[in-house]
């Protein structure tokens, strides 16, 4: 049975070890599949630009291409090469334009070499180093060739300026194409500039056809009724006449086109509304109204064969891909939801730092609500206790006291209770108004009747400002409960939209999809010096390896400080994974904790707190309640547990120490209070501040020195105004900071000389671990009270050490330094004041 389990148990494993390793295959093959159906896609927009020409002198299209693919996608930049090349040889008459085209492409490549190696580079130089590159070598092949003649040298001199021109225009098509608007909505000129590029590609499909349909005829009006349908009647047109310009310049015969694809495109968009059914219907329309009257009726069926094969591929066209088109195109339904979504992120982004104070006030209201039924005093008690105050008072020194309360206490109590109640009711009496049961009793009625209504006197005082203490801490909590669910409330109704850097994400952007990375979204949510969080989407998980290997040290770079991976949101399997990335701190904390409770019991009465309170700064605190078990537990805990609330939030430490104290103050009409312990420790700078309220000293050992931080200060929840020291110390990397309870403090009962037993004891201690030195010194401490545990004791250890990254960061020649931004890009206020 034994040996079923265990194999059970490895057969188990296997699977899901084969499951995880599927998974990554999977992940892998699309991110594969992806990468490589966008070098597909441009070496297949390259094989046409290659075949572009313009009325056969011009051949500007491949070269300006290229260029651009070199710089934006080195990656698919051999295979854009050798497409483009083999995309010039199909439709040369002559070897000899081959060979031109060869040399202009392997010159800018020389070029673009030179060009890269510069610490910076400006979007113009890759159109003017375009236009040097094409007059070089269509220049050298003139002369060469004889010279040339005026004509020959203008047009050398025309194919570069619209070599460059094409640059210009294709420097903002192929990010668009290859997800780099991801970032933001597509300009109107960007738009354009796409479409020039696919109108572009098409004069390269002049000259092809299938089954007698022009496939530039085709595409054409293809491309139309997808921009038709996604950008409506305006959109529709401006494809029609910038793809019907482009083709007319390739065939002069198409000039024709322009009206048509014109007139197709405004009436495809006009019935935007009937989808991909009514756009088709328009676009037909359109051409048959500009065909009809044509006496060749050959070229009307022709048009309209090539209309419906157009239509038949945009049918085929999944709607997805064109709802995606659309989300970035400005004035669509779907470029409406994007945005609404990031006003939406950027509202929860700030309504969540709303519910965090929210929840402080929460929980301080219901700290007062929880403790107004200890105050409450009931009507027995106060009876019991006027009665003990008299009889103190008057019969401690009576003869008859054996027989009045050993003998016949209830009697007795019974017979001053009735005259409690009477003078409750009638007031003040006389002794002869007494009842006759405390008279046959008393001997001492006439000193019994006024002890009697003083003590009824000073009762009711106390119980009136015992009920008047119980309805203040009410109204304050429910007051703070008040607070709480306003500012909820207000969390739910927040409008403002945040401000996004698109200029920074941008070149973030360029800068991860230079190293050939498929990114979705960059999201810049902070740029303060040190306080850096950039969330970057990628359409499929790579892991944790890739962030911390590869986009890390690039962003450290980009920034100009040391980035990490902050935290990693991935759906299993499919869907995109986000990533946070935030300024590395200088140094990290290792702590380590050990407790006993006072005589082996299960509760504590100290409790403490190790807390990442945010923009870069820890916190590490203890807290020991007055005296021992549950009640010292609590009172050590709700003065913990508050802080860190207020701590979480963004508070000041000093306002949250100070408001603790007041909560405690006001739990209890009883006297309770609890010592505090905070150290918080700045984890760029390793600059501590530590706040003493009624704790003993706490120890930094450093190499075989060990310095002794005092504070002086009564503990929380003694007086109003407290008062406390604030020390400042320097930690350096390696030192170790150690805080204790009394409990550990006090253990050496044989010595006065605590403190100087303790800072032997820690510099004897040979282990810089922090669990094993907060272990050893429990240990010791119980082991001079011989196995006891006469008081609480608690060791908190935390060991400051240098953040060492692990690895270098990355830089690209001809990348920029991010620039910050004059207006604050921070997304996250912190709520505080400062003072002593």
């Amino acid at each position: 049975m034994a040996k079923q389990m265990v194999s059970g148990q490895k057969a188990r494993r296997w699977m899901n070890w084969a499951k995880g390793l599927a998974g990554q295959v999977q992940r892998a093959g699309e991110q594969f599949s992806l990468v490589w159906g966008i070098r597909i896609l441009l070496a297949l927009i390259g094989f046409f630009l290659g075949r572009a020409w313009i009325v056969n002198l011009f051949s500007p299209f491949f070269l300006s291409y290229y260029a651009v693919i070199l710089g934006t996608r080195r990656t698919a930049a051999p295979m854009v090469f050798l497409s483009t090349l083999a995309g010039v040889a199909t439709v040369a008459d002559d070897p000899h334009r081959v060979l031109i085209s060869l040399a202009a492409l392997a010159a800018y490549r020389m070029v673009f070499g030179w060009i890269s190696r510069r610490q910076r580079s400006s979007a113009t130089e890759v159109p003017l180093a375009v236009v040097g590159t094409d007059l070089l070598v269509k220049g050298l092949d003139a002369a060469v060739a004889g010279g040339g003649n005026p004509f020959t040298w203008a047009v050398v001199g025309l194919d570069a300026l619209l070599a460059g021109i094409l640059g210009m225009i294709f420097l903002q098509a192929i990010p668009v194409l290859c997800h780099r608007a991801k970032v933001r909505p597509l300009r109107a000129e960007e738009i354009l500039c796409l479409v020039i590029l696919f109108g572009s590609m098409l004069t390269g499909v002049q000259g092809l056809s299938f089954r007698g349909l022009a496939l530039d005829a085709v595409m054409s009006r293809y491309l139309l009724l997808i921009f038709a349908l996604i950008g409506g009647s305006g959109l529709g047109a401006a494809v029609g006449v910038v793809t019907g310009v482009l083709m007319t310049l390739g065939n002069m015969a198409s000039i024709h086109e322009i009206g048509v694809l014109a007139f197709s495109g405004l009436l495809a968009g006009l019935l935007q509304e009937g989808a991909k059914v009514g756009v088709g219907l328009g676009a037909m329309i359109g051409s048959i109204l500009l065909t009809a009257y044509s006496s060749d009726w050959h070229q009307v069926s022709l048009g309209l064969q090539e209309t419906v094969a157009a239509f038949l591929l945009f049918a085929l066209t999944p709607r997805k891909w064109i709802d995606y088109a659309a989300r970035f195109t400005p004035g669509t339904r779907e470029y409406a939801g994007v945005r609404q979504e990031y006003v939406r992120r950027a509202r929860d982004m700030m309504a969540s730092r709303v519910r965090e104070v929210s929840e402080v006030f929460a929980e301080l209201g219901q700290a007062f609500n929880g403790t107004a039924e200890r105050s409450v005093r009931e009507a027995d008690d106060l009876l019991n206790e006027a009665v003990e105050r008299a009889a103190g008072t008057v019969c401690a020194s009576c003869a008859r006291r054996s027989v009045c309360w050993e003998r016949d206490f209830y009697a007795t109590y019974r017979a001053m209770s009735d005259t409690v109640a009477l003078m409750d009711i009638d007031g003040p009496i006389q002794s002869r108004d007494a009842p006759d049961d405390l008279r046959r009793r008393c001997i001492r009625t006439e000193r019994m009747i006024p002890a009697l209504w003083q003590s009824l006197e000073v009762i009711r005082r106390d119980a009136f400002w015992n009920r008047q203490i119980r309805e203040s801490r009410e109204l304050v909590g429910a007051q703070l409960q008040g607070v709480s669910q306003i500012m909820t409330n207000l969390a739910t109704e927040i409008q403002r939209e945040m401000h996004a850097a698109t200029e920074q994400e941008e070149q973030v952007l360029a800068a991860l999809e230079h190293i050939g990375l498929h990114i979705q979204q960059v999201e810049i949510v902070s740029l303060e010096e040190g306080k850096v969080n950039i969330e970057i989407t990628q359409a499929m998980c790579t892991g944790h390896d890739e962030s911390a290997k590869l986009i890390a040290p690039l962003l450290s770079d980009i920034v100009g400080e040391p980035i990490s991976v902050g935290r990693i949101q991935c759906s299993l399997g499919e869907g995109p994974c986000t990533v946070s990335f935030t300024s590395s701190k200088s140094f990290v904390i290792r702590t380590g904790v050990a407790a006993a409770a006072k005589d082996g019991a299960l509760l504590s009465g100290d409790s403490f707190a190790l807390l990442d309170v945010g923009n870069g700064k820890y916190a590490v605190a203890i807290s020991d309640g007055m005296g021992n078990g549950e009640r010292a537990q609590a009172e050590s805990r709700a003065a913990v547990g508050m802080l860190e609330q207020l701590l979480k939030a963004g508070f000041d430490e000093r306002l949250s120490v100070r408001t603790v104290n007041d909560v405690l103050m006001l739990r209890s009409r009883d006297e309770m209070y609890a010592t505090l312990d905070l150290a918080l420790v700045d984890l760029f700078t390793a600059r501590t501040e530590f706040l003493k309220i009624g704790a003993v000293p706490s120890f930094v050992k450093r190499g075989d020195e060990v310095f002794v931080i005092q504070g002086r200060g009564l503990p929380i929840g003694i007086l109003d105004n407290l008062s406390f020291d604030a020390v400042q110390q320097t930690l350096r990397p390696g030192d170790l900071l150690i805080m204790v309870s009394d409990g550990v403090f006090e253990a050496a009962r044989h010595t006065e000389e605590r403190e100087e037993w303790l800072v032997r004891r820690i510099a004897q201690i040979e282990s810089w671990d922090p669990q094993e030195v907060a272990d050893l010194l429990v240990e010791t401490a119980v082991r001079m009270n011989r196995g006891d545990v006469p008081d609480d004791m608690t060791v908190v250890a935390a060991r400051i050490d240098p953040c060492q990254p692990e690895w270098a960061t990355i830089h690209l020649p001809g990348v920029p330094k991010l620039r910050r931004p004059k207006g604050p890009t921070d997304r996250r206020r912190v709520v505080g004041v400062s003072g002593g």
